[in-house]
């Protein structure tokens, strides 16, 4: 669908009036709540909520900063934490996988919208939206596991990882206004997530940004990331809307900041593997293939063996099964296939599969690069997407958008 300049910058306080709660329901906007309110499969059907607990009471780890390397001019939340929040800049990054940070205050905080099917398969029980507790969170006001006192705890972060953007390399790019909270697992399904929030303020990836994103693509963004999961199509989700009042962004003209907080099972993508290799860090990039295989993809014998024929694939089973040994080399001696050649596989099925479900639903990512290519095959990033209206069979002259 592609939106007409005229109606893409429509006023923003028509869509505020029509999202805040107070001119609509008290927990939700009209349109979040039609849109969101699919159960965790997505097949839109009622059922009884799942009790939850409080984003406070939510059990939280910081696992993925406890097993890699941390950037060495802060490498503990402390020295982060004691470093004046205007002093932390843009900069080149070496030999780590993330930076310490925490978001910029907020002032004013509103929120604006939840995703009630979000906050199921979280695992926060209704209703804890309207706490200051929660409000406080998803806007950065909050920081859970930190010790102000001590100086110590879990801490907030943002990732280091590079890219190849229209078929050039871009060099160090990063979680420029993302800041990543804490992980949780929801104790029903025992499926664990990593919050992070969009828009929190600049990071030493922020390259000539400013950290903060505006509330008309971040509605495009809360919207687009529920509705594609409840089409079954993998994606990352969209808790909550935040409207920061105080914050005047300049974009083409002064708009509205806001925040969105959003969760992945994993917000590694193939841009992290790419900063290592273009640096020739290559220990460093075993690190973070050996975590991806044994802490978010459940282990090297999960993963997908060789093909019978990989000649011939369609002569192949579609599933050639899993639990190979870790240490178990396959193929042909001219074509052996190590542990990490079935970690390429199975990063590789994953979106191969979420691009054909994009396109049997008709849907286009507009920044398709390494650096929004997920490891896990999640739909990623909503700048410029739309959905398909008509059909046009032409591609572009170097085949890299059609």
């Amino acid at each position: 669908m592609r939106i007409p300049k005229s109606r893409a910058l429509r006023p923003i306080p028509n869509i505020t009036t029509i999202l805040t709660p107070r001119h609509a329901h008290p927990r939700l906007p009209l349109i979040a709540s039609r849109m969101a309110s699919t159960t965790a499969s997505g097949d839109g059907h009622a059922h009884k909520p799942a009790a939850g607990v409080s984003v406070a009471d939510l059990p939280k780890t910081w696992h993925f900063t406890s097993s890699l390397p941390a950037d060495s001019q802060y490498p503990t939340p402390a020295d982060s934490h004691e470093t004046p929040r205007n002093q932390i800049r843009p900069r080149q990054v070496r030999n780590a996988i993330f930076s310490y940070v925490r978001p910029e205050p907020a002032e004013n905080p509103e929120l604006l919208a939840v995703s009630p099917a979000a906050m199921r398969d979280i695992g926060i029980r209704e209703g804890d939206e309207t706490t200051d507790e929660f409000r406080q969170t998803v806007a950065g006001n909050r920081l859970h596991g930190w010790d102000e006192e001590k100086l110590e705890g879990g801490y907030p972060w943002a990732q280091c990882y590079g890219g190849f953007q229209f078929g050039q390399w871009a060099g160090q790019l990063g979680d420029g206004r993302a800041i990543s909270l804490f992980e949780t697992k929801n104790p029903a399904t025992g499926v664990q997530y990593e919050l992070q929030l969009k828009g929190a303020g600049m990071t030493p990836y922020s390259r000539f940004a400013d950290g903060k994103a505006v509330l008309r693509s971040s509605i495009r963004e809360f919207i687009v990331s529920e509705a594609l999961h409840a089409l079954r199509i993998p994606t990352t989700r969209a808790l909550s809307l935040t409207l920061l009042r105080n914050s005047k962004v300049r974009r083409e003209t002064v708009e509205p900041g806001a925040i969105v907080l959003r969760f992945a099972q994993s917000w590694l993508r193939f841009g992290n593997f790419d900063i290592l290799r273009a640096r020739s860090e290559r220990p460093l990039l075993r690190t973070l293939a050996t975590y991806v295989a044994t802490d978010v993809l459940g282990g090297w014998e999960a993963l997908p063996a060789r093909l019978a024929n990989p000649d011939d694939p369609k002569a192949s089973p579609a599933d050639p099964g899993r639990g190979v040994p870790s240490t178990e080399i396959q193929g042909p001696e001219d074509a052996a296939e190590n542990r990490f050649t079935r970690l390429y596989r199975e990063i590789t099925r994953r979106n191969a599969l979420t691009v054909a479900k994009w396109q049997a639903y008709g849907f286009m990512n507009g920044v398709l690069n390494t650096d929004n290519t997920s490891i896990l095959g999640l739909s990623l990033d909503f700048g410029p997407f739309a959905f398909l209206d008509d059909f046009d069979p032409h591609s572009h002259g170097l085949a890299r958008k059609a």
